[in-house]
């Protein structure tokens, strides 16, 4: 008669052990991500300066915001649409309500902004209230972005002589600090 090898509890316990590891491994594999679910993305951000009119309404005054980072491209239409959405002081809107924005692109160191027909059509008029809207814009995209020299305005995806008749958009437009409140 051949005698039966009699297992050591040590070698039972190392075997249970290594069982338990490999079914603990396995489940996580499966559910691990619901029990420990990865930590949200950060999003980045930068902070840039928007461009309103002041209380006497023939500076533009400054009012930071945070944007997300992205693109060349993303940021300038993320801040665009901030300096859309308006003031959140007591600072006032130059951009006419109703205006969108359609688009905006760079090229070469020029900004392109698509704005919708209403920047024109639903702006109060005067040279002060038009320079004050057209130069919101420009400096609150070139001070931002120093890779970004100049603006381009267009409506409705057409360069136009005038925003409300008074000043010259034909052409790209470079910062205009004279008219920010110190």
């Amino acid at each position: 008669m051949a005698e039966k090898k009699k297992k050591s509890p040590l070698s039972t316990l190392i075997i249970v052990v290594a069982i338990t590891f490999i079914a603990a491994g396995l489940l996580f594999l499966k559910f691990g991500d619901r029990i420990f679910p990865p930590p949200p993305e950060k999003t980045i951000t930068r902070k840039v300066s928007l461009y309103f009119t002041g209380g006497e309404g023939r500076k533009l005054t400054p009012e930071r915001r945070i944007i997300a980072r992205g693109t060349l491209d993303e940021e300038v239409e993320a801040t665009l649409m901030a300096l859309i959405g308006g003031p959140k002081g007591d600072l006032t809107q130059p951009i006419p309500k109703g205006t969108r924005l359609l688009r905006a692109y760079t090229r070469e160191g020029i900004a392109f902004i698509d704005l919708s027909k209403e920047v024109s059509i639903n702006h109060p008029g005067g040279s002060s209230g038009e320079l004050q809207t057209i130069y919101a814009i420009v400096n609150s995209i070139t001070l931002n972005f120093p890779e970004i020299k100049a603006v381009q305005l267009l409506i409705e995806g057409e360069v136009q002589e005038t925003l409300a008749g008074h000043i010259d958009i034909g052409l790209p437009l470079e910062a205009d600090s004279e008219l920010i409140k110190q």
